[in-house]
């Protein structure tokens, strides 16, 4: 089966063929606009866009959004997490922790969330989830390491952060792995 992957993260791509590896599927990417208005969550854009390109090409299309959560802020970064990044920095995204000072805020818990988005031209798109728990750290590492920068700054449930884990094992674990084996089960019992 021919998936059409709507993304320009090589990232993403790699974690899918990972995840999908030994399955009929086979992914090619597709280049569209995927929409990402701010009122959206995680489900909005993988369903309205994966419908509307998947009627628009006549193709099977999969759109992957991923978000990260901090606990004690509500939706925050959310579904928008490049965005914050892009404004804030390091620096901004630490700061409303308050890490050190009187006031820190308490709970450094957060999670990463990815929704899938499978849909056949003239079908209603099927969603498939995943999470990875962790907390925040304001130790920064990984600078030198081609990630995603929330992964310098993730730790996980083991005392390791996100960016730390090899490829394979990362997707183990990851939400976006999780997400990704679902969609592999689903495939295969087809």
């Amino acid at each position: 089966m021919n998936i059409n992957f709507v993304t320009g993260n090589r990232h993403k791509v790699d974690e899918a063929k990972i995840a999908l590896k030994g399955s009929n599927v086979h992914i090619q990417i597709l280049e569209a606009d995927k929409r990402e208005p701010d009122e959206w969550k995680l489900e909005e854009v993988a369903t309205k866009n994966a419908k509307r390109i998947a009627d628009e090409t006549g193709k099977v299309v999969m759109i992957e959004d991923t978000g990260i959560y901090f606990e004690a802020f509500d939706d925050f970064p959310g579904s928008k997490p490049k965005r914050y990044f892009d404004s804030l920095g390091y620096a901004g995204l630490l700061a409303k922790f308050k890490f050190g000072q009187e006031d820190e805020v308490k709970s450094k818990k957060a999670h990463f969330k990815t929704v899938i988005g499978l849909c056949e031209p003239g079908e209603e798109p099927i969603l498939f989830t995943g999470e990875l728990q962790g907390t925040i750290t304001n130790e920064i590492k990984g600078m030198d390491a081609d990630v995603l920068p929330y992964e310098r700054i993730f730790v996980c449930e083991d005392g390791r952060y996100l960016f730390e884990y090899p490829r394979e094992e990362k997707n183990l674990i990851s939400h976006r792995g999780k997400a990704f084996r679902k969609l592999k089960e689903f495939l295969d019992s087809k």
